[in-house]
């Protein structure tokens, strides 16, 4: 998480690098009130402290605060996530060192939604409909690749190597690189974007403001404005449960998609039985 070494000359509390956090990633970006909302009741929780005060044992308390609360491991993971993010913040600008981040809470099977079929072929037409064809795009790339809308929004055109199908990830939500093999769908539709860019710029510059306007429209005009968990990153479960269905090893899955562990793969297995109805059989014998 963070170190207990300061490297700045003056330490911020927890609310004034909230505040910081706001100011450079989220101020306008519609997903800024939640993120307040979010860091205020964990600063309840855990105190206005400086940041470099701040470790393993405050984010336990956290936990332990919200499990009594009866939140949902998902909810919790969540908050735990936004502490997390406004202490990377804290890394970044030279006031404290990296921790190794604790485990997120094991989420149920029940917290992963997908897209259907005849889902995904609404909200692609539903965006064709709207003369909204980058979001279009973007959904589409998300469920060819399983990459989250935040990192190909990080891309820039020297990370994508055509001549080899693939592309990296430099930033990312772990901070640690990633480069996975391109489809030729998502290839195609990526290459669209090339000749626009200089070898640096950001192959799709958008925010998420801009992801959350086009996304919510269509939402609201499939049906699902008050569904919690029709969101962007249901492209992201989306493909790595068509992996698994299209027969991808769950080890190749996890890698692919940059899990910790494969048990955060696993968690995918049940929309597909044939994962574990193949080895049936050597139980039998």
């Amino acid at each position: 998480m963070l170190s207990h070494k300061s490297k700045g000359t003056k330490v911020p509390t927890l609310s004034q690098a909230t505040h910081t956090y706001y100011k450079r990633r989220l101020n306008g970006l519609t997903s800024a009130d939640n993120y307040l909302k979010t860091m205020k009741i964990i600063i309840k929780i855990l105190g206005d402290k400086p940041v470099d005060k701040i470790g393993v044992t405050d984010v336990n308390k956290l936990i332990d605060h919200l499990v009594q609360k009866k939140k949902k491991n998902s909810t919790i993971n969540s908050y735990k996530g936004r502490l997390e993010t406004t202490l990377r913040e804290m890394v970044q600008a030279g006031h404290i060192d990296p921790l190794t981040a604790t485990k997120n809470l094991r989420e149920g099977d029940k917290d992963i939604h997908i897209l259907n079929a005849d889902m995904e072929d609404k909200l692609i037409y539903k965006f064709k409909e709207l003369d909204f064809l980058l979001h279009k795009q973007i959904s589409l790339i998300g469920l060819e690749t399983g990459l989250r809308w935040c990192e190909m929004f990080e891309v820039r055109k020297r990370n994508i190597d055509l001549n080899y199908g693939q592309i990296t990830i430099e930033s990312r939500k772990n901070y640690t690189q990633l480069t996975i093999p391109l489809t030729e769908k998502a290839a195609s539709l990526i290459y669209d974007h090339l000749g626009f860019c200089d070898d640096n710029d950001r192959v799709f510059p958008f925010d998420n403001k801009w992801k959350y306007g086009g996304w919510n429209i269509a939402r609201r005009d499939l049906g699902y404005e008050k569904t919690g968990w029709y969101v962007p990153h249901i492209t992201r479960h989306t493909a790595c449960t068509r992996m698994l269905q299209k027969g991808v090893p769950l080890p190749v899955v996890s890698n692919w998609l940059g899990h910790k562990s494969i048990a955060v793969t696993m968690r995918y297995a049940h929309f597909v039985p044939s994962i574990m109805n193949q080895y049936k059989e050597l139980l039998n014998k």
